[in-house]
């Protein structure tokens, strides 16, 4: 299955299984390619007669086990034929008609946490006091350096490249290696000094030193993926056109049924799928920071999270 929510067409049978003692129906039974599953509640079938033009939507709740045997009335020619099988609307399970709830309580609780994010995230690491395109620049470089690296320790390289001067001019001349020994301690160092090198020489070539308010322009940069160009797009710029997805929220909305996901990529397309615009760019935060002090990876601890109840992890996990 792709995303939850979404509407898509799932490969099935529907098999004449026999006529009922009653003429004016007909009995028939499902199959389909896949196991039932919590996240569906319903499946919509559109049938149509071989006679007609206008089919026929029926509603097929969710049982324990397929195959799901249902009832249709029986037309003037019983042959009826199977247009698509879809999967619910956004919404349609509980996981999802609960998700408010559930955003609500990790707001309430972040409120009276400080994460790692709040201090030293992605929009704290720039300095204020230089002019906007160095600004811009700042935050580029610190959302580049921050992948798979604690906040504390980008925000300690940070402030190490500053005090040498970190402005494009100084990144696109400094040798590799040289770089590479300046930011020792993030993770992938001495790949992040090439993407750092590079990406500095064509903002200088292509944009004055500057990084461009444009989505694709700045994805295209080496080292810069979906999650940094969101970021960026958020912090420089007010723009929010799509979530930023890392390993927080990846976990985070897996964890909640939010997404039943693979990577990151698929995450975000779920996500934006479930939320109104409008929490796009306070989400990534949000989470991360739930994801850095209570939903952590090892051992997280449901004992201080207020929406247990709510959480289909951890139910999952305490069966009994």
């Amino acid at each position: 299955m792709k995303s939850l929510g979404c509407t898509e067409i799932i490969n099935c049978c529907l098999t004449k299984i026999i006529c009922s003692s009653d003429v004016s129906h007909i009995h028939y039974t499902i199959t389909t390619s896949f196991p039932a599953s919590p996240q569906f509640s319903s499946f919509s079938l559109t049938i149509k007669p071989s006679w007609s033009f206008f089919p026929l939507s029926v509603s097929v709740p969710k049982t324990s086990n397929f195959p799901e045997t249902i009832w249709f009335k029986k037309f003037p020619f019983p042959f009826i034929m199977v247009k698509k099988i879809v999967k619910g609307p956004t919404g349609s399970s509980k996981v999802k008609e609960q998700w408010r709830k559930v955003y609500d309580g990790i707001a309430k609780m972040r409120e009276g946490i400080e994460a790692p994010v709040d201090v030293e995230g992605a929009s704290t690491l720039a300095d204020q006091t230089l002019e906007p395109r160095l600004v811009r620049y700042q935050t580029l470089i610190g959302l580049l350096l921050s992948s798979q690296t604690k906040d504390p320790v980008t925000a300690k390289t940070i402030e190490k490249l500053q005090s040498r001067g970190l402005t494009p001019e100084r990144m696109a001349e400094i040798s590799v290696e040289d770089l590479a020994e300046e930011i020792y301690g993030v993770s992938f160092h001495n790949n992040k000094a090439k993407y750092i090198k590079k990406t500095s020489q064509i903002l200088l070539e292509k944009y004055n030193g500057d990084v461009p308010n444009d989505f694709k322009k700045v994805i295209a940069l080496p080292g810069i993926g979906p999650k940094m160009a969101h970021l960026f797009l958020q912090i420089c710029f007010d723009r929010t056109e799509g979530i930023a997805v890392d390993t927080h929220v990846h976990r985070i909305s897996n964890r909640l049924g939010w997404a039943k996901s693979k990577n990151p990529i698929e995450t975000m397309k779920q996500l934006q799928e479930l939320l109104p615009k409008k929490l796009w760019g306070e989400v990534n935060e949000l989470l991360v920071g739930f994801g850095q002090t209570i939903c952590t990876a090892k051992k997280p601890k449901c004992n201080e999270c207020d929406i247990v109840k709510l959480c289909p992890y951890y139910k999952s996990k305490h069966k009994d």
